[in-house]
């Protein structure tokens, strides 16, 4: 079962004030011990009265440093507990990188994959081009569409994959791939 997180702040504030009270009470038994002591040597207070006022002063110096340790500890607690979120943090975040490397590698093994097909549909495209002009020019037929078949399939390649210089507006995009595929 996970702990309560604590309200340092809060915690913080409230160990500060008592801290305060008890350093008052303390400055006040001060000047109260003072006050009996001349009173005390002047036989106008008993010396009960001193000791009793010496120990309430040595209880509130006590109560002073006791709260002081507490702000230390709570401190200390506070930087225990960043440090622990900040390591669960960054487990966390090498846990996901570690997804995202494995997405990367799949991604990238799919990719190797489908290059090696369009590489072959590229070369029998080429291929056929090549032949169609030539078949073209014997006919005296107008292969222009066929001639830059090659290119067009680089600029279609090139703005699928979002690469430098394969930019193509959507009407553009369309143009090209009916001319490709003969649609056109």
């Amino acid at each position: 079962m996970k702990a309560a997180t604590m309200d340092f702040a809060a915690t913080r504030e409230t160990l500060r004030e008592q801290l305060e009270e008890a350093e008052a009470l303390a400055e006040k038994l001060d000047a109260e011990i003072g006050a009996l002591a001349l009173a005390v040597v002047l036989d106008e207070a008993p010396e009960s009265d001193l000791a009793g006022a010496r120990e309430a002063r040595a209880n509130a110096g006590a109560k002073v440093a006791e709260l002081s340790a507490a702000l230390v500890a709570l401190d200390a607690r506070e930087e225990a507990a960043a440090q622990d979120k900040a390591a669960r943090q960054r487990k966390a975040d090498a846990a996901r990188l570690a997804e995202l490397v494995g997405a990367c590698n799949a991604a990238g093994s799919e990719l190797v994959d489908l290059a090696a097909k369009v590489a072959d549909v590229l070369a029998e495209g080429r291929e056929a081009s090549r032949e169609a002009e030539a078949l073209g020019r014997q006919l005296d037929v107008n292969t222009v569409v066929i001639a830059r078949w090659s290119f067009t399939a680089q600029q279609i390649l090139l703005a699928c994959s979002g690469m430098q210089g394969g930019f193509m507006r959507p009407a553009e995009r369309e143009a090209a791939e009916r001319a490709l595929t003969g649609q056109q």
